[in-house]
């Protein structure tokens, strides 16, 4: 009788252990999960990742939500339904806030915005150069969803930048500046504007006509997302 009270006990113990542990860490059925590597296919540890929900901020400032990737690069978002736009930022003073300085690397995900369904769980892997050019200009923020394929375009050092000029072309500075990891990029633009894109190498040289993207827009509310008046190379 004892022994069996004894054992009682035990199962007791065990099932309020169990029920703790539920009780803290729940089953996820939605969120986003994924792994940062550099250039040489090498994990990351110690970079954060922000999600922010809204592009308006030039994807800047305060995120909605933020994490800290482990010793193997790896990172995990437990997150309800919706659209969000991922970044990545590494700053040499370890910190998870502050203005950006050079040394500090930071990668915006290519594909941004992530549409998450409910029940989903998305994984992707983002590239965080060794080295980042600081760019003080906002990435672009709209409605309007573009999405850029670059054919037959060699990425130097992995990355190539993305230069987007409002109305005119002949504008000697970019309204927005962007750094290139991947061959495939989303920007989101705003609508009743027009904007040529221009892809290249460096920041310093004259602006081409062979590196000019296309032109896209004006865009307008019955013309659907990812649409757009494409002129120049494709």
């Amino acid at each position: 009788m004892k022994k069996i009270f004894v054992l009682l006990i035990i199962l007791l113990s065990f099932s309020c252990i169990y029920n703790d542990w539920n009780l803290n860490y729940p089953e996820i059925s939605t969120g986003i999960t994924g792994l940062v590597i550099d250039e040489y296919n090498q994990p990351v540890s110690n970079a954060f990742v922000y999600i922010y929900r809204n592009p308006s901020s030039g994807l800047i400032g305060p995120a909605d939500f933020m994490e800290k990737t482990d010793e193997k690069g790896n990172f995990f978002f437990d997150i309800p339904e919706g659209k969000y736009y991922l970044v990545v930022r590494k700053r040499l003073s370890g910190l998870d806030s502050g203005p950006l300085k050079q040394g500090d690397r930071v990668s915006n995900y290519q594909k941004n915005p992530i549409i998450l369904k409910l029940g989903e769980i998305k994984n992707f892997k983002i590239t965080l150069p060794s080295k980042t050019h600081i760019l003080q200009k906002k990435t672009p923020s709209g409605e309007t969803t573009i999405k850029i394929k670059l054919q037959g375009e060699e990425l130097v050092n992995g990355r190539l930048f993305l230069l987007v000029y409002e109305g005119e072309k002949e504008k000697k500075i970019p309204d927005y500046l962007q750094e290139i990891t991947e061959k495939d990029v989303t920007i989101n633009l705003p609508p009743n504007r027009v904007f040529y894109i221009v892809v290249r190498e460096n920041l310093k040289d004259k602006i081409e006509k062979n590196e000019i993207y296309g032109k896209f827009g004006p865009f307008t509310s019955d013309i659907p997302k990812g649409n757009n008046n494409n002129i120049g190379k494709v």
